[in-house]
């Protein structure tokens, strides 16, 4: 089954897999099979279309009230008095505000008493009030009727896609989403072409009359040709049928669930999306850019009119016809999405026909075309303003009309297939509510905007805001694909659902008490009922006993705590964004719930739709912490146990699924998990990398106490590491060019690593080794700081935060400085330096760290980078073989992800390989963001403040793992961590 097919499909597999419980089985009413003729997926194709064109019709008809009466707005203004252009416009988009806020609670009735019911009400309550503002006397009537209409005429855009979604497979739901969605699109175009001669030959109230007439005709077609189609309800009133039939009252739909109380309505029209919105970057990104693109569509819809008579003198009927620029492209996106949805399919086609769907595939189109809707801007504003011929700006707003199509639907069906059918519920609500809002409000500004930018630099600003957004959605793709290319190889993510994707509430206004509730949950007896071997009277009547309160009780307290359940959209959200990232992986969840109470889930919270499958204990006869629930999983799913996450907040659910070879993740928080999935199912270096990428030019270091330090020595290392990758986007450069001696900072450490990195001409480095070589005190040993009497002006002035007044001596310093000599082929000039340097370590002097690094890591690595110069050098030979040996005394040492880093890449220098566990340790410490935590990199000989830089600690990382990467023997366990 696909991913995207409806929670009821997936309940109903399930079903078939077996339930344990034979009483259980006996009574539930399902599909009479596969190719049950009732069920709408099962329909013949000409009964599936009929109801595709009439639905689309009620979506044309009722998004043609929008702009219809839009050509005689001067007419509605002259009768109503009307005076105020933003009020003008007012009583064209206020409709628009309808159809955001009155689908938010035809959904949910729609659950209850099915799809066609509403469809009829919606369209009976859309024919009275459009009639109403025909009959309007005044403002007040007519923006109320305005307003109510808008909200029933919402409801075929509301229900519309859920019909398509039952009565579709994934591969035809393109191509009648593509039609549906001609409604929204073509509506609002050709609803003032005929709104131009009606009322420039009848009248503006005429507008609204043809409006009742449609909706009364395509509401009679509906009536007579409609059938229901929601899977729920055709099952429900099957079960209501048996029973009269049977007289058995214990038969019980598969979908059969609860109905939403009036709290559950609140949370699931309102406040679920709303969150949803908001705490998912992907939903809130395209949610804004369709928002703005239909906004910037309705802005231009209500000010065509005002343009084109004032601009080129055009009649109110003449000046409808300019819409048709827009219907014709709009036409002619939906026959060109069609043709190349269709190839798209089939270059998802693997060579044995198995389908290979992307979710970030379905951007494909918005990137090729959604930047004519700025170019269209751009020639529209224009060409209008110059007063050009007037084909020509309506040329512009075809080419607007094009990309706005390119935006939108392939919007919609990204999100469709990221959250799932059930969870786009909530994620296409948010789309809607953002859409439609800036569609009433953002045209109350296009005449201010005129006015005070003209029409040309009017349009220009909203499409250059049209390209940042199409900037964004780039690097979304770019960012999507490059990951799922390096993702890990985990195929699947198992959730727990209570206390990790649902929360609920004790009930409090039942004689069963919290303490009974919570025990009543732990018994023996409810366990059963989890594992359906009991049903549902038989368990609340045992459970009475036990509790000595009556089974209604135990009833109602249940039913309270299901009706209190809310959803984290926190976690939706990031199910959502590796579903979009790592679209290899499989999303399931695995619970122990019984089946009745399985089924009521399904259809009081959509967001299960989310998973890929679900696994109830009730209808696998088991239930967690046992082995036999995993080992059934896992035979269901068909991955290997090292290939599969779960996810769950019991400790011993955790340990049972790790002793059969999963990998386990305790729930303790949506944040720390976030943490562990990105680590352990996408890609470490290309996370890293983008973290740098996006914060270049502000890789500061920064002290313990809080301190910034803008200091060259960490920016020199990170551009050493090559993950940057253009000199302009380090710190460095903010003093000016760092490819000139003024930069050389006075201190010899920043002194020696520049001269390494940035080229200097012989004679200047010469210069400068000689300076350094003057500092040798009488041990032979080079003195950390460079006195300004001994330097130049050049090598002055530009560190300062070491002691000016008192030599000091370091051996990580003096290892840099061997590097640098060594580099220029003058390393015989320090024979004592590198003898202290070897001694200490042989002796193990640097374990509690040199005076200005805290870590012994930092001096290791320093020296293994000495090393490299070893093949060379016999001397350095034998401190390699030393280092080697102090190398492998410091692995899985704890430390932080600065030492880490540092210890993988020394130890894989000297050639040390056996470094998997602090790789382990290393990629489970990657942030959020991508980025590794600074670590104490050197500090302050006087104060001891350490001093950190996050973005050396991640340059380093990334480093560590590729070179591990390309340095190790791959094993599956390594693979699955990210290795690969």
């Amino acid at each position: 089954m696909s991913k995207s097919e409806c929670s009821s499909d997936m309940a109903t597999n399930q079903l078939e897999k077996g339930i344990d419980s034979e009483l259980e089985e006996a009574n539930l009413v399902d599909w009479d099979g596969p190719n049950d003729p009732t069920n709408p997926k099962n329909w013949p194709k000409h009964k599936k279309w009929t109801h595709i064109v009439i639905i689309s019709l009620l979506a044309l008809t009722t998004n043609m009230a929008p702009t219809m009466c839009a050509p005689g707005i001067s007419g509605i203004s002259a009768d109503l008095g009307i005076t105020s252009s933003a009020v003008s416009t007012l009583a064209i988009t206020l409709y628009v505000l309808g159809l955001a806020i009155g689908p938010m609670f035809m959904s949910p009735v729609s659950e209850v008493y099915g799809r066609v019911p509403v469809y009829h009400a919606a369209n009976i309550i859309f024919v009275a009030f459009i009639i109403g503002d025909a009959l309007s006397r005044n403002l007040a009537q007519f923006l109320v009727f305005r307003f109510i209409s808008g909200c029933a005429g919402g409801t075929p855009m509301a229900l519309g896609g859920g019909t398509i979604a039952d009565i579709t497979t994934i591969e035809q739901r393109a191509v009648a989403m593509a039609l549906f969605s001609m409604g929204p699109l073509a509506g609002p175009v050709l609803g003032p072409v005929i709104g131009g001669f009606l009322a420039a030959s009848k009248g503006w109230r005429w507008t609204f009359w043809l409006l009742a007439i449609l909706g009364g005709f395509c509401g009679i077609s509906a009536f007579v040709v409609m059938s229901e189609t929601h899977p729920k309800v055709i099952l429900e009133r099957k079960t209501t049928n048996l029973r009269s039939d049977t007289g058995n009252h214990h038969l019980c739909s598969t979908l059969a669930g609860n109905p939403l109380s009036p709290r559950q309505v609140l949370v699931q029209v309102l406040i679920r999306p709303t969150v949803l919105l908001f705490r998912s970057p992907i939903l809130f990104v395209i949610s804004l850019y369709v928002a703005l693109v239909f906004g910037v569509m309705y802005l231009l819809f209500t000010t065509f009119s005002s343009v084109f008579e004032g601009q080129y003198e055009f009649s109110t009927s003449v000046s409808g016809l300019v819409y048709l620029g827009l219907g014709v492209s709009l036409v002619a996106s939906m026959l060109i999405f069609n043709i190349l949805n269709s190839r798209l399919q089939s270059a998802q086609s693997k060579a044995d026909g198995v389908q290979q769907h992307r979710p970030e595939d379905r951007l494909l189109p918005m990137i090729w075309f959604s930047p004519l809707v700025s170019l269209g801007l751009f020639i529209y504003g224009w060409t209008a303003y110059y007063k050009v011929h007037w084909m020509v700006p309506i040329v512009g707003t075809a080419f607007m009309g094009f990309g706005a199509f390119f935006v939108m639907m392939p919007a919609q069906l990204y999100l469709i297939d990221v959250f799932g059918s059930q969870a786009a519920a909530s994620a296409l609500g948010a789309n809607n509510l953002l859409r439609y809002i800036f569609s009433t409000f953002l045209p109350l500004a296009g005449p201010s905007m005129y006015e005070a930018l003209n029409y040309g630099w009017g349009n220009t600003l909203l499409g250059f805001l049209a390209l940042a957004f199409y900037s964004t959605f780039g690097s979304i793709f770019i960012k999507t694909d490059m990951t799922r290319q390096k993702s890990s190889q985990y195929k699947a993510i198992i959730f727990d659902l209570g206390n990790v994707l649902f929360t609920w509430d004790a009930p409090k206004d039942t004689s069963v008490v919290p303490g009974q509730f919570k025990k009543m949950l732990t018994s023996p007896t409810w366990s059963e009922y989890e594992r359906g071997k009991l049903s549902e009277e038989s368990c609340y009547e045992s459970l009475a006993e036990q509790l000595r309160v009556d089974s209604s009780e135990i009833a109602r307290s249940i039913k309270q705590a299901q009706q209190s359940l809310i959803t984290d959209a926190a976690i939706v959200s990031l199910i959502s964004e590796i579903r979009a990232l790592a679209g290899h992986i499989a999303i399931y969840a695995m619970s122990n719930i019984s089946a009745p109470a399985y089924a009521a889930l399904l259809q009081t919270q959509p967001e299960m739709g989310i998973f890929d499958g679900v696994f109830p204990s009730g209808y696998y006869g088991t239930r967690k912490p046992e082995l036999l629930f995993c080992k059934k999983v896992l035979r269901e799913i068909a991955v290997s146990p090292d290939q599969v996450i779960l996810v769950d907040d019991q400790l011993e659910n955790v340990v049972s699924a790790q002793s059969t070879g999963m990998h386990g993740i305790v729930y303790t928080g949506e944040r720390a998990l976030s943490r562990r999935l990105r680590n352990l199912v996408l890609d470490p270096v290309e996370r890293g990398r983008e973290f740098l990428r996006l914060n270049a030019g502000a890789l500061d270091s920064i002290s313990e106490t809080g301190q910034v330090i803008r200091e060259n020595f960490s920016q020199l290392l990170i551009w050493r590491r090559r993950v940057i990758g253009a000199w302009s986007l380090l710190n460095i450069s903010r003093g000016g060019s760092p490819g000139t001696p003024e930069t050389f900072p006075d201190d010899i450490d920043t002194t020696s690593i520049a001269l390494m990195i940035i080229p200097a001409d012989e004679s200047t480095a010469n210069s400068v080794l000689d300076k350094i070589s003057e500092l040798v005190n009488d041990d032979g040993i080079v003195n950390v700081r460079m006195h300004p009497s001994a330097t130049s002006n050049l090598l002055r002035d530009l560190q300062t935060y070491f002691d000016q007044t008192r030599q000091r001596i370091d051996p990580a310093v003096c290892v840099n400085v061997l590097r640098l000599f060594y580099t220029y082929g003058r390393g015989a000039a320090l024979p004592l330096t590198l003898q202290w340097v070897s001694d200490v370590l042989e002796h193990r002097a640097h374990l509690h760290g040199p005076r200005y690094y805290p870590s012994p890591e930092v001096f290791l690595y320093f020296v293994s980078q000495l090393c490299r110069f070893s093949k060379k050098v016999s001397r350095l030979q034998l401190l390699e073989k030393l280092l080697a040996d102090r190398r492998k005394e410091r692995i899985q040492v704890k430390a932080d992800s600065l030492s880490l880093a540092m210890r993988i890449l020394a130890c894989l220098s000297v050639g040390i390989s056996q470094v998997e566990q602090d790789v382990r340790e290393l990629l489970a410490m990657q942030c959020e963001d991508g980025s590794w935590e600074p670590g104490s990199f050197y500090r302050f000989g006087s104060s001891k403040v350490s001093v950190g830089n996050r973005g050396l600690t991640t340059a380093l990382a990334i480093r560590a793992v590729d070179m591990y990467r390309v340095t190790r023997i791959p094993s599956k366990s390594t693979e699955q961590e990210g290795f690969h």
